[in-house]
């Protein structure tokens, strides 16, 4: 997988400010003997692919942080590490939102983890049953470092046999449905003729 593009200039530019906002004397002390131009590229190249939403939150976790952080505990803020046990009990929460249209994932690898593995092991499951192929599932969709957007939900075709219409509901949908043919069909009579 090819390294995501590095993020715009002006979103570093502002991270910067920010920071230096922040931290004041601190950030200058810390980053100060750095070639500025260069720790831009770096911060660019590192911070591509994640979402203005991931560095919003390592931005608010600055707020609690007595000193600047350095890039691999910004990436952590950003991105903070998922535990196996509680992404596994937010999948099936959002299992269960997403039947309704209403899930809304904390992280694309959790979706993604859990459309790898099927609703219905992980529904029909427990965490001690679930740990071992849960946990390095999520660790493989962690890797990947960028995901597909999440798709919106479809409602899955019934089983054969086992539609949920009335079997007057279906007849008077295939009277519609005839009612349309036959129409076509008069149309392609009548058309022939015009041409003959």
């Amino acid at each position: 997988m090819s390294r995501p593009t590095p993020l715009p200039d002006a979103w570093i530019e502002r991270l910067f400010e920010i920071l230096l906002s922040l931290y004041g004397g601190r950030f200058n002390e810390m980053w100060g003997i750095c070639n500025p131009e260069k720790m831009r590229v770096v911060w660019a190249e590192w911070l591509g692919g994640y979402s203005g939403t991931e560095i919003a939150r390592g931005i608010a976790a600055c707020r609690v942080r007595d000193w600047p952080p350095t890039l691999p505990e910004f990436l952590k803020l950003c991105r903070p590490p998922i535990d196996p046990e509680e992404a596994y009990q937010e999948a099936i929460a959002e299992l269960t939102q997403r039947r309704l249209g209403k899930d809304r994932w904390s992280h694309p690898a959790i979706f993604w983890a859990a459309a790898s593995i099927g609703s219905h092991d992980l529904m029909s499951s427990h965490w001690g049953a679930m740990k071992n192929r849960w946990t390095n599932r999520l660790r493989a969709e962690l890797a990947k470092n960028a995901w597909p957007e999440i798709p919106p939900h479809r409602e899955a075709l019934p089983s054969p046999g086992r539609t949920s219409i009335s079997t007057e509901e279906a007849s008077k949908r295939l009277a519609e449905m005839r009612q349309i043919l036959a129409g076509y069909v008069t149309a392609e009579i009548q058309g022939s003729h015009r041409h003959a």
